[in-house]
């Protein structure tokens, strides 16, 4: 095979970028890894995020490059009144944020409940394939919707569960109303091949 054949068809194998998302705050950590191709931008991104964790993509969500930092990416405001946010689907993932591995960035998902996840770039690669995101693992499930945040993760732990539930959290019959509203959720339960035949595209 000629050389320039050749090369014309390994240039061809697309590359990703292998991510690991994690909820901080939450012990033992709750994560998913998965890849996504470099062609990507912050909204694929932030699409992955919510497919994989489960989350209903019914907030507002931004990228940052941390707690503090600038806005690298998000719902863009309209108004005119607040400051700009770049619009996730104009920021390509391999543009500024550049490909450092290690905490690439902070993904921050409904601005009331605070959701914070790290955005671990663990590594490029190349994949054949016609994929353009690819499930590759994960632990224990996401909080639910509207669930309070952080400070409530707990008590939603403690009522599902049944251990660790407290006075100070409320009384049974409160547990009982929560466990409800719950609607069958298990903190440890997490079913990748469900999720990952969901995911994978």
């Amino acid at each position: 095979m000629p050389d320039a054949l050749l090369g014309g068809i390994l240039s061809a194998v697309p590359t990703f970028y292998a991510f690991e998302v994690s909820l901080r705050g939450t012990v033992p950590r709750i994560w998913r890894s998965f890849l996504l191709r470099k062609s990507a931008t912050f909204q694929d991104l932030h699409e992955a995020i919510q497919d994989a964790c489960g989350w209903d993509n019914e907030h507002l969500f931004q990228f940052r490059a941390s707690k503090r930092g600038s806005v690298i990416a998000g719902v863009p405001d309209h108004s005119g009144f607040a400051a700009r946010v770049p619009d996730a689907e104009q920021v390509p993932l391999a543009g500024d944020v550049g490909v450092k591995r290690g905490l690439w960035c902070l993904y921050e998902y409904d601005f009331g409940d605070g959701w914070i996840h790290e955005v671990v770039l663990n590594d490029v690669v190349e994949r054949d394939g016609r994929a353009k995101r690819v499930l590759t693992g994960g632990e224990r499930a996401f909080p639910p919707e509207d669930s309070g945040g952080i400070p409530s993760f707990s008590r939603c732990v403690a009522a599902a569960t049944g251990e660790g539930w407290k006075s100070s959290m409320g009384n049974e019959a409160e547990r009982a109303e929560l466990v409800g509203w719950l609607d069958g959720w298990k903190p440890d339960e997490f079913d990748l091949v469900a999720t990952k035949r969901a995911f994978d595209s």
